[in-house]
């Protein structure tokens, strides 16, 4: 091989034992000529970039000529354009011609592996050297090109890689990323936006070429996937149209003077979505994955409508945000997951509906002063609902709709009329709950229900402690049902219940079965109310069981039953009284005392 081939850093070659001829050498010279041409062009395009970032670090203040530190050796081509510029022109406008020339000049860089096959300069000299008969070949392959590359990478005075890694435009982009370290160079993600006179101000990361002042719908529009959003305190107003999110982005608010608010609809498209102290009025999750923290939605007037609405196809976590002053739901959730945790929901026309999903976990929230229904939980929904306070509500919650919801550890309190309604072939479990202190009745288990409530404190109610209707089917146990205002637990309208090792007390009536009223009634403590166990007079007894029940203390009777089944009652009970007898009234109603 020649001297001239073997200083090519380029070239690498297979040889034989013999030395090629001059037109072997030819060919590996005009080889490792086009490869340097290559290069050149990839040293061509690292200048440009340098004028590029020479223009991006002017001031964007009018200039009164083309700045001599832009323009160069390598732009004195450019240089007329340059001159053509009006006196006010900024480094926006020298970037433009910058780019509008580097649009018509792609960087032409050869990465793929460039095979050459050597068939032809074999060929001659294949009868003096049959035993090696080997074509040659001459690969220059892509992993040479980058280490040339890096070898071009431009280098900051103190030594350091410039961040900036490729020509910006419209056409082909060469990146010059240092990848010697295998370290991915961090991007400037964060934008910061104010408003004034209904505009945005922005300050892009560094490098970002677009306008720093427009619209609050464009600006979202021209947001990119990753980047974090710091919004100064000020009202972003789009009424005219709702402002779609499509992507993957975070937004910051600020709750200073009077806080960031978006005054009107906000729909999330992106596939993950997070939003931190900013003030809605309605907030439409409709896919994706979206984090929802210290925001406050509110002022929403649709009636209709939810002022933050979780969509089926959609995955939230809401948390320490206020919802309230909305003139419907302040919650309407349908997601296949959904997170409420430490939220205050309150005056809105319902504070929370959750309908068809199952993976609903609402926790440590205050659901309170809302118009109608504090939760509704319906249409086939279940989840869990642990350690909240629903309060002051007209209704404190409501299920329905053949729900199967988890209620564990609330307090439903101070409702204006019935603290919970189980109702419409729901089911589900109540446990451990305190319910108290509200307008109607603690519980009522209505419309074919079948919820289990166990250990629940049901007291101080202004009506009746539990109330079971329209065939329903609930199991009471180990519940503490006390000082309700009416009566304890009443049956009526063909339910049929079971109560179990209950202590129901100080109320009118214990427990009371109306007409077609059954179930079993078992092993439970009714003392210290007017009338232990009363059953009416048109109650056959021939749909329920009363068993093992201990009554005593009450006031007027242990128990008061028609005479045709109140001694079986008596026998079957332990009813503790003044002497045992019975008393038949003129009705025919027997008092065992």
């Amino acid at each position: 091989m020649s001297q001239s081939t073997r200083t090519s850093p380029f070239v690498r070659t297979k040889t034989s034992q013999r030395q090629l001829d001059d037109a072997d050498a030819e060919k590996l010279r005009a080889l490792g000529d086009a490869v340097e041409r290559a290069f050149t062009k990839v040293s061509s395009a690292r200048d440009r970039l340098n004028a590029q970032r020479k223009a991006k670090s002017m001031p964007n203040t009018p200039m009164t000529r083309a700045s001599e530190d832009v323009v160069d050796d390598f732009m004195l081509e450019r240089q007329g354009r340059f001159e053509q510029l009006e006196a006010a022109a900024t480094r926006l406008d020298f970037l433009n011609i910058i780019q509008e020339d580097d649009d018509q000049k792609n960087v032409e860089l050869a990465q793929n592996t460039i095979t050459v096959e050597y068939n032809d300069v074999r060929q001659s000299h294949d009868k003096e050297d049959e035993e090696v008969g080997k074509q040659e070949e001459v690969a220059v392959t892509s992993e040479v090109v980058v280490e040339r590359i890096r070898t071009l990478h431009v280098v900051e005075e103190d030594g350091s890689t410039d961040d900036d890694s490729g020509i910006d435009g419209a056409g082909d982009q060469c990146d010059v990323d240092d990848t010697s370290s295998g370290a991915i160079p961090e991007v400037d993600s964060e934008v910061h936006v104010r408003v004034e006179n209904g505009e945005c101000h922005v300050r892009w990361p560094s490098g970002t070429l677009k306008p720093t002042t427009c619209s609050f719908k464009h600006f979202i529009n021209s947001l990119e996937h990753g980047q974090r959003v710091v919004f100064a305190p000020g009202v972003y107003s789009h009424i005219d149209s709702p402002i779609e999110v499509t992507k993957n982005v975070t937004f910051i608010g600020d709750d200073a003077e009077g806080g960031t608010v978006f005054d009107g609809d906000v729909i999330v498209l992106a596939t993950r979505f997070a939003v931190k102290r900013v003030h809605f009025f309605k907030l439409y999750i409709s896919r994706g994955d979206a984090t929802i923290d210290h925001c406050r939605i509110h002022g929403c007037t649709i009636i209709d409508s939810g002022a933050l609405i979780i969509g089926s196809s959609a995955s939230c976590r809401v948390s320490n945000t206020e919802i309230y002053d909305n003139a419907g739901e302040g919650a309407a959730v349908s997601a296949k997951h959904a997170t409420f945790d430490s939220c205050k929901i309150f005056r809105n026309t319902v504070g929370v509906s959750v309908r068809g999903t199952s993976a609903v976990k609402v926790s440590k929230c205050r659901v309170s002063d809302n118009v109608t229904y504090g939760l509704i939980i319906g249409a086939d929904a279940s989840g869990t609902y642990t350690d909240n306070v629903v309060c002051a509500n007209e209704i404190g919650v409501r299920i329905e709709g053949n729900a199967t919801p988890s209620f564990t550890r609330n307090k439903v309190e101070d409702n204006r009329s019935d603290g919970t309604q189980c109702v419409d072939r729901s089911s589900g479990m109540l446990s451990l709950n305190a319910i108290k202190q509200n307008g109607g009745s603690g519980i009522m288990f209505d419309d074919s229900c079948s919820t289990q409530a166990h250990k629940n404190e049901i007291e101080n109610n202004k009506l009746d402690g539990v109330v079971i209707c329209g065939k329903s089917r609930p199991t009471l146990i180990a519940n503490r049902i006390r000082a309700n205002v009416q009566n304890g637990v009443v049956c009526a309208d063909q339910s049929r219940a079971m109560v179990h090792a209950n202590k129901i007390s100080q109320s009118v009536g214990g427990v009371v079965l109306n007409t077609d009223a059954g179930g079993n009634f078992t092993d439970n403590k009714v003392f210290e109310n007017d009338v232990g166990v009363t059953i009416a007079d048109d109650n056959e007894g021939t749909n329920f069981k009363i068993v093992g029940n201990e009554v005593s203390d009450n006031a007027t009777a242990p128990l008061r039953a028609p005479s045709s089944i109140a001694a079986n009652v008596a026998q079957t009970n332990s009813l503790a009284g003044v002497g045992g007898e019975q008393l038949a009234s003129e009705s025919g109603e027997c008092v065992v005392m």
